[in-house]
């Protein structure tokens, strides 16, 4: 099938090339051929001895029969024409459609539009032709996005580069789920936050593309190439890391990639996961000691025992019923997060900063709390049977008359002692 295509490719590139007088020419010279090779025409001049009267210039003894058989064969000879002419147009046919699948792709991005079928198809023909999408833009920025770079500044030019590619885009991007660019090359375009949720992108090349916040959710990735690509924040779902190999997620991951289930990994001192979407995330056994992830959604997310995050910092982030139990966060930076419902059993704690934290409904039941700062934390509803917590700071955290707190030998303790407020639910 492959050598067909290539062959008709070849006819018609070749046909393009010649004149349309040559084209004529050779069409009448071909059935004039076949008009005096009829078995009809050619016995009579046998019979009659004429045989070399066709071949001379006496136009006396022309035989207008041969008139007769041309118009005959005038159908046919019509048809060949249009064959030769289907084939010589096809170079400037498939020009006129690559070009109207062009403007349809710039009309849909000057006028902003995020979900266009149209655009989708336009794609998908371009991918199917073998053209190039390389350095195609299909985000649309937002202020925000828009750094103006003072190059006589290096400082200024630094911070420029970590706006635009250090943090998560603002802007918005482009609805491409479904679409088929299997072996498309996308190598240096602007994807960032495209949706590519169950499309086919099976060998497509995207090398050096930015993909910032890309939805990667059930998408078909095989062979897929993101050699030096922008990922941060890309989103690769469940199921799509068995596209890569160990290595390969970790250096997307190290990039700032989302896969849904983390195993083994080492991501300490990162800070590629700030302010991340990390909902229902699952960490195994990866060291997080001392990175940075604060700002990230990680409510719902589970963390294996294992799992490192002693010493992270985690400022602001949501970790509501997310599951932390038995997880080191030994000096871990909780200042302003919001841990309600969490799971935090049997957890190091220890030299924590929990002050100002929402622990409301939390389980705090037999982890380590020794030197921990809870001041001004809400403890309300929270489960804290069996915690160990010399050194630990309550100062002015407020607790409910369903708080339960004890020590780690379970003597009760008073709230009021150690500092606490009561305030009911």
């Amino acid at each position: 099938m492959k050598y067909v295509e290539n062959l008709i490719s070849e006819i018609r590139s070749y046909l393009k090339d010649i004149p349309w007088i040559t084209v004529s020419l050779t069409v009448i010279f071909i059935y004039f051929l076949a008009l005096i090779s009829n078995n009809d025409v050619r016995n009579s001049y046998y019979k009659e001895g004429r045989i070399s009267a066709k071949l001379t210039s006496n136009w006396d003894d022309f035989d207008w029969r041969l008139v007769s058989i041309f118009l005959d064969q005038l159908e046919a000879m019509a048809i060949a024409s249009a064959a030769i002419l289907y084939f010589k147009e096809a170079p400037a046919r498939k020009e006129q459609k690559l070009y109207e699948a062009w403007q349809v792709i710039d009309n849909a991005y000057t006028s902003k539009v995020e979900t266009s079928y149209a655009r989708i198809k336009a794609l998908e023909y371009l991918a199917k032709e073998g053209e190039s999408l390389q350095g195609i833009d299909l985000y649309f920025e937002s202020e925000a996005d828009r750094v103006e770079i003072n190059k006589q500044d290096k400082v200024d030019e630094l911070q420029a580069e970590k706006r635009l590619y250090g943090e998560k885009p603002t802007g918005k991007g482009v609805d491409l789920q479904k679409i088929n660019l299997e072996n498309a090359n996308l190598r240096e375009a602007d994807l960032r936050l495209a949706k590519f949720d169950r499309a086919n992108l099976k060998n497509a090349d995207l090398s050096k593309a930015n993909v910032c916040g890309a939805d990667f959710s059930v998408t078909n990735l095989s062979g897929t190439k993101f050699t030096d690509a922008k990922v941060l924040h890309a989103s690769f779902g469940y199921g799509t890391a068995g596209y890569f190999n160990n290595k390969e997620i970790s250096e997307l991951v190290s990039r700032g990639a989302i896969f849904f289930k983390l195993k083994g990994l080492d991501l300490s001192h990162s800070t590629v996961y700030r302010n991340a979407n990390l909902q229902e995330n699952t960490f195994e056994n990866v060291d997080l000691s001392s990175s940075d992830l604060s700002g990230a959604n990680l409510s719902y997310a589970k963390f294996i025992e294992g799992t490192n995050l002693s010493r992270a910092k985690l400022i602001n982030t949501i970790l509501q019923n997310a599951k932390l139990n038995g997880v080191d966060l030994d000096g871990t930076d909780l200042r302003g997060s919001d841990l309600r419902g969490a799971d935090l059993r049997d957890a190091n704690l220890r030299d924590a900063k929990l002050n100002g934290v929402n622990l409301d409904g939390t389980d705090l039941r037999g982890s380590d709390l020794r030197g921990a700062d809870l001041r001004d934390a809400d403890l309300r509803d929270a489960k804290l049977n069996g915690v160990q917590i010399t050194n630990a700071d309550f100062s002015d955290a407020l607790y409910s008359n369903k708080t339960t707190i004890s020590n780690g030998d379970l003597n009760e303790l008073n709230p009021m002692e150690l500092g606490m407020k009561l305030l009911d639910s």
